[in-house]
């Protein structure tokens, strides 16, 4: 679990944090996720061990974290202010941008974490925001419950964007987003 997040964090731990978060994605830019230790992060990023978990319980809350980071850096509208359409249209282009401006580490990524806990980790989180986001929406008109939906869309987005990074499809960026917004079935996530 990520500590002390809801109190106002002073420069020392938001640089710590970064300084922590950047060391884990240029290790993953060469080294595979289950290969990395605690001890490997805190000797990249100059922090030392007990510091670490000061902050972080272990290498996977750090991992949420940048996940975290990340989402929230590339959301210049917040999502949760866009409206149920557009929600998904936004978390998808998110996801392909993201993962388009960091090719190199995600190809590695891909490459060499053989059970893919990064990529489960990232649709984790996207799962948890549709759930967010389908329980903010009164008097839906389905049966099927919010987190049924949102793993199926979460992993139908992040594993479609997998398959596109390793496959090097003939398909564009702009096709990629255009092809899942059509598999995307309204009815289905909010009745009617």
């Amino acid at each position: 679990m990520l500590k002390d997040t809801e109190k106002k964090e002073k420069i020392g731990a938001i640089r710590t944090r970064k300084l922590l978060s950047d060391a884990l994605i240029r290790i993953m830019e060469t080294t595979s996720f289950e290969s990395i230790s605690v001890k490997t992060i805190c000797e990249e990023s100059l922090i030392p061990r007990a510091t670490f978990y000061n902050y972080f319980e272990d290498k996977y809350v750090l991992l949420k974290y940048c996940i975290q980071v990340v989402q929230e850096a590339s959301e210049p509208t917040k999502i949760s202010s866009l409206s149920r359409e557009d929600h998904l249209t936004k978390l998808i282009n998110n996801v392909i941008d993201y993962i388009l401006k960091n090719k190199k580490i995600f190809q590695n990524i891909s490459r060499t974490n053989s059970n893919g806990v990064v990529f489960f980790e990232i649709q984790k989180y996207l799962a948890a925001d549709i759930t967010d986001k389908l329980n903010e929406i009164e008097n839906r008109n389905t049966t099927i419950p919010p987190e049924v939906i949102a793993i199926y869309y979460s992993s139908a987005i992040v594993f479609t964007a997998k398959w596109w990074l390793e496959t090097e499809s003939p398909f564009t960026r702009k096709d990629l987003v255009r092809y899942m917004e059509l598999l995307i079935d309204q009815k289905i996530l909010f009745g009617n």
